[in-house]
């Protein structure tokens, strides 16, 4: 059946079969087995994380990071036009995949627990540099679009709700809908008034979205109220998101894996190079059309109320609930919870001073 014989005096082996059914059955477990052992861990693309740790000639530990800040400044870099202004007030909707693509462990330990550390990072620069702008959160799953958050400005209930929010759908699945989040984002803010910069931003794991309708009809709303949509992708560049940005003048970035980075720091750079503000290229010619060069301007009316603790729990106008600590409107007396926010009687914007001080 099996035969051992020496070759050219060298002692080596030579197997020869004499039943050729033994032999593709012999053949057939090979293969087997060998498929079976690709999805083992072992199989997987090797993690050099010991190659950024180099020793130094005093013999300490010291990261390798010349090379890595180079690539990320170089990838962070934002290209500065001369007739370019920046928005000051910004209202932001972040759109969060929760459907079965992001329980993928490409992204340790999973996609969904890595975004909600990202985004949780995201959150806090985001308010640290944009201090009177707002921010709020859309998840979709199971092609259903979950309002998680109003835009609001504070960024520790904002914190509390991902988590929250990441906790109690760990273990969801089903797929996701781009067009049902879009238009759950859209009906927040479609009332933004038009000094206020309204943007989306989709950080999306799927390969597919399944939508009720034309998600392209749902590209026109989002011109005609200028949202500006960007998109983070976790696993591909798809048709639709490249589209949806092209049309909406967005930012689409795909997270890759280089020899230089891992994936977690790609993606981390990706969220975060959307902390600051786009830019806004200025008209060369006015709203009449004359040819001045010079932008009209609209002032915005802006309240700086301060925090008062009264004798007697008052009701506040946000969140109908009973009080002692507050903020009141200058113009209308209405009570507030936080700052910065927007007056829900009269409208007017209300700030703290230290606010645009920053």
């Amino acid at each position: 059946m099996m035969d051992q014989h020496g070759a050219d005096g060298k002692g080596a082996d030579r197997y020869e079969f004499n039943n050729p059914t033994e032999f593709h059955k012999n053949f057939v477990d090979l293969i087997d087995s060998d498929v079976e052992e690709d999805n083992h861990a072992w199989e997987r693309d090797l993690e050099r994380t010991w190659e950024n740790v180099p020793e130094s000639r005093k013999g300490e530990l010291k990261a390798r990071q010349i090379s890595i800040d180079r690539e990320k400044r170089k990838r962070m870099k934002i290209s500065r036009l001369e007739n370019v202004e920046k928005g000051m007030v910004r209202y932001l909707t972040i759109i969060l995949d929760f459907s079965k693509a992001m329980n993928s462990r490409d992204l340790k330990p999973t996609r969904k627990l890595a975004t909600e550390k990202v985004i949780s990072k995201f959150i806090k620069e985001y308010f640290n540099q944009n201090p009177i702008s707002q921010l709020g959160l859309v998840i979709g799953c199971d092609r259903i679009a979950h309002k998680i958050t109003e835009l609001s400005g504070n960024p520790t209930q904002q914190l509390l709700n991902l988590k929250r929010v990441t906790k109690g759908y760990l273990h969801s699945g089903g797929e996701f809908s781009l067009q049902n989040t879009l238009e759950s984002a859209i009906a927040s803010l479609r009332h933004i008034p038009p000094y206020g910069s309204r943007e989306i931003l989709v950080v999306m794991g799927s390969l597919s979205t399944c939508d009720p309708g034309n998600i392209f009809e749902t590209f026109k709303t989002l011109q005609e109220h200028k949202i500006r949509v960007s998109v983070i992708g976790l696993a591909a560049q798809m048709h639709v998101c490249k589209k949806l940005t092209e049309c909406t003048k967005g930012r689409y970035d795909v997270v890759r894996k280089s020899s230089q980075t891992s994936s977690d720091n790609c993606y981390e750079d990706c969220v975060l190079a959307h902390v600051k503000p786009f830019g806004i290229e200025i008209s060369s010619t006015n709203q009449q059309g004359a040819g001045t060069g010079r932008k009209i301007r609209k002032w915005i009316r802006m309240g700086f109320p301060r925090k008062k603790t009264t004798n007697y729990p008052t009701l506040c106008s946000c969140h109908d609930e009973f009080s002692y600590t507050g903020y009141f409107c200058p113009k209308c007396k209405s009570k507030s919870c936080e700052l910065p926010t927007t007056c829900h009687i009269c409208g007017r914007t209300l700030v703290s001073s230290q606010h645009l001080a920053r």
